[in-house]
């Protein structure tokens, strides 16, 4: 009980020399300006911010890059965050996180940005990497804005998002984000968004390419009556494949059939899926029209799977 009194005492000692932290400070130090110039609230951004991240981390009348002014300001800046756990009459536990983010331009045509994050736990297997939210670089093609390329990993250009709308949604985005957390709106993507100022404020952008989190439901009934070889597609794209479905059906687009009936190797998928230690599910579908109820057809599907996997 003192351990938790005594980590009380500290955390309050903590709570009352601490300042509050309202923005990464890369661009404010390198242009000398307050947090408050391109954020209302940490991160939501101001007009003044908005414009300066869609100009590519430019001032509106930018002095001309050079690389000794860049180097001793460089936009780098370190997040850390650590926690302890005390557990009465037990083992507590710790973990911390650290996160990099630099970002800016390289002159009037580049900019970029690149996080990285490692979690610390206690154990043996106690370091853990965070694979990047943002690892993008951005080309200007047409001066101005008027037209740009960027490629990489970044949030999607739309106006309500985790971050730039962090009120309406879940989770604090106001504390380091280690990567658990479950939102979902505008999930950084990895691709290309090529987009540009139209005049009076307008803008337009569009993205191309396929996220990573895309994925694959294979339903291996309908894959076999389109005369296709599940098995052999599992083998050269299981990485992607999250759920299969499973039922039993001909070939030449033919019907649906009790399971063992028709032509679909469900035996073979799942041996398949038991050998390679696949992780992905395998759900049941009842499709056909079976002699008994719905309940009993899928008890029987159920059976030949666990006879399959024998």
């Amino acid at each position: 009980m003192r351990r938790i009194v005594a980590a009380a005492v500290v955390a309050a000692g903590l709570g009352l020399i601490a300042e509050p932290a309202l923005a990464i400070p890369a661009f404010a130090r390198r242009y000398k300006v307050e947090c408050h110039f391109c954020h209302d609230i940490y991160p939501k951004l101001n007009l003044m911010g908005q414009r300066f991240k869609e100009r590519g981390f430019r001032m509106e009348r930018e002095e001309t890059f050079e690389v000794a002014n860049w180097a001793r300001t460089a936009p780098l800046s370190v997040r850390a965050m650590g926690n302890r756990s005390f557990v009465q009459d037990g083992d507590g536990s710790s973990f911390g996180y650290v996160k990099g983010v630099s970002a800016g331009n390289l002159g009037d045509r580049i900019s970029y940005w690149a996080d990285d994050a490692v979690i610390f736990t206690e154990g043996d297997d106690n370091f853990t990497h965070i694979k990047p939210d943002n690892l993008w670089a951005r080309v200007e093609i047409v001066r101005g804005g008027r037209l740009y390329a960027k490629g990489g990993r970044f949030e999607l250009d739309i106006p309500f998002t985790q971050t730039r709308t962090p009120h309406l949604f879940g989770y604090d985005i106001y504390f380091a984000n280690t990567g658990s957390e479950s939102d979902s709106v505008a999930r950084h993507q990895e691709g290309v968004e090529v987009g540009g100022e139209l005049g009076s404020g307008a803008r337009w952008s569009a993205a191309l390419g396929m996220s990573r989190y895309f994925a694959i439901n294979l339903d291996i009934g309908h894959f076999t009556a389109a005369n296709y070889d599940p098995v052999e597609f599992i083998k050269a794209n299981h990485e992607k494949i999250l759920v299969l479905h499973l039922k039993d059906r001909k070939r030449d687009e033919g019907p649906n059939t009790s399971w063992g009936e028709g032509d679909t190797p469900i035996q073979s998928v799942l041996q398949l899926l038991k050998r390679e230690q696949y992780p992905m599910r395998a759900l049941i579908e009842y499709e056909y029209r079976g002699a008994a109820d719905s309940v009993t057809e899928v008890k029987k599907c159920f059976e030949y799977a666990k006879a399959a996997l024998a």
